[in-house]
């Protein structure tokens, strides 16, 4: 006769004991198999650059990106010899004296050094292009801000913000012809912002995005009238497609006071996407321009603004001189150089709003 144990005044037999072993030593093998999940914190930082070489005077702009790239890291910086170059708070290396120099660069507790090389030829850094036929210094000078307008379309489209109406354009142009506005090129606002020098009072940017057909046949005659300069992002993927711009067009207002921009090939939001894919955005969109106007595209509007960590190293890799968001109000030439503000101008300002955003300090 078999035996059965009693639980709370109920018989219970042996196999229910075996089957509960059984469960309870498969528990503990799950337990035991799975790993526990720790913490990942900085295996390593990277730069873009691990030597550069400055006149006096010169800057550049240090953007780090640590491993793994998903941890979110502070950095510090440091310079060994401040007589020959200077870092502040936010990266930017600034030479000060002919000689040698090492910026440290610290995040989560890892560290990497930067060699700077500085010569007596003032004039910038000799990491990016020269831009020596520009004036970039004048003593009467003491302006440091510069607006810079972002358009997109300039056309007639109901409810569509985006899209500003040829006579509003023409009347906002019009009126900095008129009041005496210099606009400057790509070229030449850099030379200013790579050397933190001063401007003219009355100085602005005009850019539109995207590449828009109407940016040829309604605002490029409108800035010829007013021998206004301008820059046109262009998204590379959309030349000769419906409402965009095709070849011929971009040649001829390159050729024509206009700077033919970058704004990547598919217009996606760059921090959605890995740092290989964000460099083949950035990389071949240039390429893809330059063979067409025959010059070298150096500055890159980030779509939707959107940008992270991977996209400052990737523009940095690449050799882009200045990158633009899309918002941010006024710039300064003390901006960092690949995190540049605009002012958005949009179908529903009036003049009145256009000369607030212009005259904003």
């Amino acid at each position: 006769m078999k035996q059965s144990a009693r639980i709370g005044g109920k018989a219970i037999r042996p196999r229910f004991f075996l089957l509960l072993f059984l469960a309870a030593f498969m528990l503990v093998g799950l337990v035991s198999c799975s790993k526990p999940h720790t913490a990942t914190g900085v295996t390593a930082v990277h730069l873009p650059k691990t030597a550069v070489s400055l006149s006096v005077g010169g800057t550049y702009a240090i953007y780090p990106l640590a491993d793994p790239p998903t941890v979110n890291t502070t950095f510090t910086y440091e310079s060994d010899n401040t007589a020959v170059a200077t870092v502040d708070a936010n990266g930017l290396v600034k030479a000060v004296a002919p000689g040698k120099a090492a910026v440290k660069v610290t995040g989560g507790g890892k560290s990497t050094d930067c060699a700077v090389t500085v010569t007596s030829q003032s004039g910038g850094s000799s990491s990016t292009a020269s831009s020596a036929s520009v004036a970039v210094s004048n003593p009467a000078w003491t302006n440091t801000k510069v607006p810079i307008l972002m358009y997109h379309s300039i056309s007639v489209v109901s409810g569509n913000n985006l899209c500003v109406p040829p006579d509003l354009f023409d009347s906002e142009m019009n009126w900095l012809h008129t009041n005496g506005y210099t606009t400057l090129s790509m070229d030449e606002l850099y030379a200013h912002m790579n050397a933190h020098t001063a401007l003219p009072d009355k100085t602005a940017v005009i850019t539109l995005d995207d590449g828009y057909f109407d940016n040829y046949s309604n605002a490029y005659p409108i800035l010829k009238k007013y021998g206004l300069k301008a820059t046109v992002f262009v998204i590379s993927g959309k030349i000769g497609t419906s409402n965009y711009l095709v070849e011929s067009q971009l040649k001829e207002m390159s050729q024509n006071g206009i700077d033919i921009e970058d704004h990547t090939v598919t217009h996606g939001y760059l921090s959605k996407m890995t740092y290989d894919q964000q460099v083949s955005e950035l990389q071949d969109s240039k390429k893809a321009l330059e063979q067409i106007t025959g010059k070298s595209v150096d500055y890159v509007a980030y779509p939707y603004g959107d940008y992270d960590a991977n996209t400052l190293r990737a523009a940095t890799a690449i050799g882009y001189k200045l990158g633009f968001l899309e918002d941010g109000g006024t710039a300064k030439v003390t901006d960092p150089v690949l995190e540049v503000p605009r002012s958005y101008v949009s179908a529903k300002n009036t003049l009145n709003d256009f000369i607030q955003i212009v005259q904003s300090k």
